[in-house]
Parts: C-alpha cells; sequence; structure tokens
C-alpha cells in the first residue's frame, strides 16, 4: 500500500477510511469515544469490578431479561429499556463517548422497566432539574424559577417568561396601532392634496 492509502497517524499502517481526516477507522473511533486518537480505551466487560454505565446494564440484563418482557411501569405500554429512577443516594456520573453525560446506579434495585417515550421524559426531566442556568444565563433559584402547573417537572426562568411577555406586548400593540397610523396617514395624504 502506497502512504496515500495509509493512516495519517504517525505509525499506523492500516487502511485509510475517512478521507477528510485520513484516519484509518480505529483512530477515527478513538477519536470519537475519548476526544483523542491516541487513547485506547479499557472495557470494563471482563472487569467484574469496574461499574461502569454499560458493564451495570449488562448486569441488570443478566440479573431481569430484556426489559421488553416487562410493562413500562409509567404507562402500561411495551416496555423496551431498563431506566434508573434516580432515586439513589450513591449514584454515579459518567461521560457516554466523551460527550454525553449520564446518572446511573449500580445497585439494580433503582431501574424500572420503561418505554422509550417514557424513559426519554424521565431523562429530560432530570437533566432539567440539574440546571442551574437558563439559557440566557440567569440564576435558576427558586426566586428566579417558575414551575407551570400543566407540565410537572418543567422549570422556567421567570425573567426570560417576564421579557418573553413584555416582547409579545409591544408586538401586539404594534399591530393594533398600525392600522390607526394608515388612517391617520391617508388622512393626512388627502390633506394635502
Amino acid at each position: 500500500m502506497n502512504a496515500t492509502q495509509t493512516c495519517s497517524i504517525d505509525g499506523c499502517e492500516r487502511k485509510r477510511k475517512y478521507a477528510k481526516t485520513g484516519w484509518c477507522q480505529t483512530h477515527y473511533h478513538r477519536w470519537r469515544r475519548n476526544g483523542d486518537t491516541s487513547t485506547v480505551r479499557t472495557t470494563a466487560f471482563g472487569d467484574p469490578y469496574k461499574l461502569v454505565y454499560r458493564s451495570v446494564h449488562l448486569r441488570i440484563h443478566r440479573l431481569w431479561g430484556h426489559a421488553n418482557q416487562f410493562p413500562c411501569v409509567t404507562c402500561g405500554q411495551a416496555a423496551k429499556e431498563w431506566a434508573y429512577d434516580g432515586t439513589d443516594p450513591t449514584a454515579k456520573d459518567e461521560l457516554i463517548a466523551g460527550q454525553w453525560p449520564v446518572k446511573f446506579s449500580v445497585h439494580p434495585e433503582f431501574y424500572f422497566p420503561a418505554c422509550y417515550p417514557c424513559h426519554r421524559a424521565l431523562d429530560a426531566g432530570a437533566r432539567a432539574a440539574r440546571r442551574e442556568r437558563c439559557g440566557n444565563g440567569h440564576e435558576l433559584t427558586p426566586d428566579n424559577t417558575y414551575v407551570n402547573p400543566s407540565k410537572p417537572g418543567s422549570r422556567e426562568c421567570r425573567a426570560c417568561r417576564k421579557s418573553r411577555s413584555a416582547e409579545r406586548y409591544l408586538q401586539r400593540k404594534a399591530a393594533r396601532d398600525r392600522p390607526a397610523q394608515a388612517v391617520l396617514n391617508a388622512l393626512d395624504h388627502q390633506e394635502t392634496e
């Protein structure tokens, strides 16, 4: 193989797979997982004492079987996944593929069967509850947080709500005043003729 067909990482003789980076598949996936082409990820599958997100889920699957054997605890439909209930005081944090933060428990009793929509809603609610600032940078203190009664678990910044409300008011006022302004302009135009 000539040099243009091999991986662009020094010392790697594998076939180039990704034209944009010039890397082989191995180096590309190392970069994707770890953010670095030289870091080799050690897996926890062979180590029974290292409990990471993936190995905990494999243990739950081995212990109780696949989640689709059970109904979703929340809605009663067919479950698809084991979901962490968020109540373990000794919960761990981990970054999946170096970018997605997850919270999980190493104890199987904190998991329940859930369908995709219920599991995603639970995770979204947990992420929102952990947020400390809104998208505009305002601190989400109890005094500056609005909880919508029709959306349990949701939190909104009161300062942002107030500014959006003021913007909507000004837009409505401007729209309401436009026809009156058009009539006045027409009258002024007729008087000048």
